[in-house]
């Protein structure tokens, strides 16, 4: 983006200097800071010099290349280590922090140069951060309708990311579209984000907008004011749980009140697919003092900081709130729109055409069942409130890719009937159609599946379940991983599935979870017990 004329991202590194626009000034002063190491970095995420999801995750897989430049030849290990717990004790809901020290941290320790390889993955992630934010904004584009009134909440902007950010980049798009919209900012106290960042980013972009008050925005909605609401995430729940700065639930609420879609845009690195739901999003509070205090422009030009409360109190300052997934309309993503019907994972990216409509029959359903509650027991299925994670599989017939498969949503848990699986007969990969039978919709992967029996004819199981222990320790226990995270349930993570399966018997999808393969579910579920005790031994 452009500031006096200049292009700027928001936070970017050079030599072993990281760079970040300084936002506690903004919008009265717009100043550069240097971090010279990697503590800086991380006092800057903590201070919130840097902040928003995308720019967070940039700075902190920036500060953690730091720390591999500083680390000492000597315990080297374990100065990165500490510096990486440090990074991480920063923001504890911002996912994309934890995605990029970890990114960062994995790649490196597989290099013969550890440095340089910390180096070229904090850059990769930032490059891909604003591609994203700019893909996000393609698909968000075509949900705004010219004439549209929208209202957002704190800022997921370019600020907020390393460019073009998330909430913002459709309404960017849709001015450059050349569509009349006005765009309603809640202020977002207390630290004012809305009214300070947001503002000043439309400003310069020449949107027109106004600052309303956090109160202000039931009023706007019950007389027809706003057409739609688009705000940011700092972590997405497996079930589609959102946690955003304070404030957001109760906007959720009221536009479910009113009728008005309710849409959050964030980049797939934003998903936690090991945190089941918002119950388990650890919730940041920050000093009561943000809360006292304002900092602003006196009438003299002077930027001070001053006490707005009653002298004495004290105040609660919880930073995000968690909006459940029945309030969202959709997750704009840089890959696609995801329904809320859909959920993060237990969604089906494809249409199914069923024959018949009652359970499948066939013997070896029993033994299926019996897997499925050992995946169960293990928690390499981890439970949410609708299912589990994870899908097993038989081949019904030698030569042919029919198949039994779990259905979606069901649970891989001790009360399984027959009616808990659906039969698949056939598969068309350029509609997304499933043909099947059965009372469930079949399994969120079942394509995944299909591909996989059709060009492998040697197995006739494949079980797929989660252990995030198995995926931090992959290359270290030799097991082939994909080259790219991909979406679930998506023709992308299929291909990128077909590019390494070969003859390889137990593979990981990057950032997701395992695929077993077996001649028979015993082989199958014989060789997913082999890698679970390798790695819980570690």
């Amino acid at each position: 983006m452009k500031v006096n004329g200049k292009n700027y991202r928001t936070v970017w590194m050079e030599g072993s200097s990281v760079f970040l626009i300084e936002q506690n000034l903004l919008p009265f002063k717009f100043e550069i800071f240097e971090s010279k190491n990697y503590k800086e970095t991380f006092k800057a995420i903590k201070s919130m010099l840097v902040r928003g999801a995308g720019a967070i995750g940039s700075a902190a897989g920036f500060a953690m290349a730091q720390a591999f430049l500083e680390a000492p030849e000597k315990r080297f290990w374990e100065f990165v280590e500490n510096a990486k717990k440090e990074i991480e004790a920063t923001r504890p809901t911002a996912q994309n922090l934890f995605y990029a020290t970890q990114q960062v941290f994995l790649k490196a320790k597989m290099s013969n140069d550890p440095a340089e390889t910390a180096i070229q993955t904090a850059q990769s992630i930032a490059d891909k951060d604003a591609k994203d934010s700019g893909k996000i904004g393609e698909f968000g584009n075509e949900l705004i309708k010219d004439g549209y009134n929208i209202l957002t909440h704190c800022n997921a902007g370019w600020l907020a990311f390393t460019d073009f950010g998330t909430a913002l980049s459709p309404i960017y798009m849709a001015h450059r579209n050349e569509k009349k919209i006005f765009v309603y900012i809640d202020e977002t106290r207390p630290r004012s984000q809305g009214a300070r960042l947001t503002a000043w980013e439309l400003k310069n972009e020449g949107i027109p907008h106004a600052i309303i008050p956090d109160n202000a925005a039931a009023h706007l909605m019950s007389q027809g004011k706003i057409d739609m609401v688009i705000v940011g995430a700092d972590r997405i729940a497996a079930n589609g749980d959102i946690a955003n700065k304070i404030g957001t639930l109760e906007k959720a609420i009221c536009a479910k009140e009113y009728g008005i879609p309710f849409y959050v845009a964030a980049p797939t690195s934003t998903f936690d697919l090991n945190c089941k739901s918002g119950k388990d999003i650890t919730v940041e509070e920050r000093s009561p003092n943000e809360v006292l205090y304002q900092t602003g422009i006196t009438d003299k030009g002077k930027l001070e900081k001053v006490l707005v409360c009653s002298p004495g109190s004290n105040a609660f300052n919880p930073a995000f709130d968690v909006t459940p997934a029945k309030f969202i309309t959709g997750i704009i993503t840089e890959k696609c729109i995801i329904s809320s019907q859909e959920g993060i994972y237990q969604g089906v990216k494809f249409k199914t055409v069923f024959g018949k409509r009652e359970a499948p029959s066939n013997n070896r359903i029993e033994n299926l069942k019996y897997w499925c509650r050992i995946f169960h027991k293990k928690n390499l299925a981890p439970p949410y409130p609708e299912g589990s994670f994870g899908n097993l599989s038989f081949r019904v017939k030698p030569g042919e890719n029919l198949f039994i498969i779990t259905g979606s949503c069901i649970g891989l848990k001790n009360s399984l009937t027959d009616d808990s699986f659906v039969e698949v007969t056939n598969c068309n990969f350029k509609n997304k159609i499933i043909y099947a039978n059965g009372t469930h919709e079949p399994s969120s992967e079942s394509m995944l599946h299909f591909a996989i029996y059709k060009v492998r004819p040697d197995i006739s199981a494949i079980f797929h379940g989660h252990c995030p222990e198995l995926l931090s320790q992959a290359n270290e226990l030799g097991i082939p991983t994909t080259s790219k995270e991909e979406l679930y349930g998506t023709i992308e993570l299929v291909n990128s599935v077909l590019e390494i399966i070969g003859k390889n018997n137990f593979i990981i999808m990057k950032n997701h979870g395992f695929i077993a393969l077996g001649k028979t579910m015993k082989e199958a579920g014989k060789i997913t017990e082999k890698y679970y005790e390798k790695c819980k031994r570690k």
